[in-house]
């Protein structure tokens, strides 16, 4: 009886024995390597977040940001050529508008309205003068309606009048010409200032001009003086 106490207790302590083998050499190992990944991790995120919380934007991430705002103004954003061009030949200015060129809109109006002035003035004073031109010369051609009404413009004849009336429809057709130039520059200046939107302006752009010692050659013994021309274009 006391045989098959031993044994049994034997039996259920060589269990507990291999469990607990088991707990240290698998499951306690694991539970190590997954504590130390989490201190690991939770070190590299401390360290991480003072560089982060210490990074400031410097002069060459201005300058990034710049180069990247040219490159997408050269893939077709703000300002369109063709947009600003369409615009201003449907309306005067728009195209100076849509640049943000507020200022040159005044100029645009003031140019066209007065050439458009002049044209409609000269255009009325030579319908009147050609009026009375027609009336003067049926006047002087027709003796029936000659004897019937007076003379229309008795200070001045006919060839006179032709003449005043031929001046007025040239200075009519002249300014005409001249607000049509006008009209096609504005919308043309629109086009050009939309691509000068596109243009490097930075700081980098500089001329300048420095004294230069051309030193002795075999050609040309003396030293000779200069100067030198230099236009940085930037990056």
């Amino acid at each position: 009886m006391l045989y098959v106490i031993c044994v049994v207790v034997s039996h259920s302590f060589s269990r507990i024995l291999l469990a607990s083998a088991f707990i240290c050499i698998v499951v306690q190992p694991t539970l190590g390597l997954s504590c130390l990944s989490a201190q690991v991790v939770s070190e590299k995120q401390q360290e991480a977040a003072p560089v982060q919380a210490n990074i400031k934007p410097t002069a060459t991430d201005s300058i990034k940001a710049a180069a990247s705002l040219r490159q997408a103004l050269k893939h077709g954003k703000w300002p369109n050529p063709q947009v600003a061009l369409v615009a201003s030949f449907i309306i005067p200015g728009a195209g100076q508008v849509y640049n943000r060129s507020y200022w040159k809109v005044p100029i645009v109006y003031g140019y066209l309205i007065t050439m458009g002035t002049v044209v409609l003035w000269n255009h009325n004073e030579f319908a009147r003068t050609d009026a009375l031109f027609k009336d003067k010369y049926r006047y002087e051609t027709d003796s029936t309606y000659r004897n019937s009404v007076s003379d229309p413009f008795p200070n001045a004849s006919s060839a006179s009048l032709n003449n005043v009336r031929i001046q007025y429809r040239a200075q009519r057709d002249n300014f005409a010409f001249f607000f049509l130039v006008g009209y096609i520059l504005q919308a043309m200046e629109a086009y050009v200032g939309a691509h000068l939107k596109h243009f490097n302006v930075s700081d980098d752009l500089a001329l300048s001009v420095q004294p230069y010692i051309l030193p002795p050659t075999a050609n040309n013994p003396n030293v000779s003086s200069g100067a030198r021309l230099t236009l940085h274009l930037g990056r």
